[in-house]
């Protein structure tokens, strides 16, 4: 079964128990059912850009800073049960509403 959602989060660069960025990057995340259908995978994070309206997308095929980025931030996506729980929250909405 095909599933993906977006999800707004608001994620922050901890590491370590140290602040990696002096704000938390608000976030889309665009999140997928996995081929096992027990968990979640991320095809995309959109973030916008410092002082403009753009959105940046990364994904596992971004290069240079955005690679960095990417793993930093699917890293906290990954860690995150708020972000887990909404996925499965609207996994389980659409579920209903296919029935």
């Amino acid at each position: 079964m095909d599933f993906e959602t977006d999800i707004q989060a608001t994620l922050d660069l901890a590491i370590n128990g140290f602040l990696y960025a002096e704000q938390v990057i608000e976030a889309k995340v665009n999140c997928a059912l996995d081929e096992d259908c027990d968990g979640f995978v991320i095809q995309e994070i959109r973030v916008e850009e410092a002082g403009s309206d753009r959105e940046k997308r990364l994904d596992a095929k971004s290069e240079g800073e955005e690679r960095i980025l990417w793993l930093m931030l699917s890293a906290v996506v990954y860690r995150s049960e708020h972000i887990s729980e909404q996925f499965w929250d609207a996994y389980n909405s659409e579920m209903r509403m296919a029935a």
